[in-house]
């Protein structure tokens, strides 16, 4: 009897992540995370900003937002419902701007001024 009910509970918990999440669920969900870290209102947010999202994996997705004045990667890992239960922001223009330092400077004072010129 056990067994049984272990085999029907996991053919439950594997099916839940059968069907994807809305992009557009998910997408309204990073727009949300990133005007938080901003400051910014969101319905400010959603006029201004351009984005796309895509699913990465069945419960990770990942959205590119273009802000005004930056870009970031915004991965949401999503539960069986949907709901984000994580996410992780990434500034993409910092980013290129740091790998750019790293290429062009060796460590000393220009790749330090370099950097410090990100921000």
């Amino acid at each position: 009897m056990k067994t049984i009910l272990a085999l029907i509970l996991a053919f439950n918990m594997s099916t839940a992540f059968a069907n994807s999440c809305p992009v557009e669920v998910v997408e309204t969900q990073a727009v949300d995370y990133l005007s938080q870290e901003l400051g910014i209102k969101y319905d400010v947010a959603t006029k201004l900003w351009n984005v796309e999202t895509k699913e990465v994996e069945l419960d990770f997705f990942q959205a590119n937002i273009e802000t005004t004045q930056s870009q970031y990667l915004v991965g949401v890992e999503v539960d069986a419902n949907c709901d984000a239960i994580s996410y992780q922001l990434t500034n993409l223009t910092l980013k290129q701007c740091y790998d750019t330092c790293l290429t062009f400077h060796r460590p000393g004072p220009q790749l330090n001024s370099c950097i410090a010129s990100c921000k």
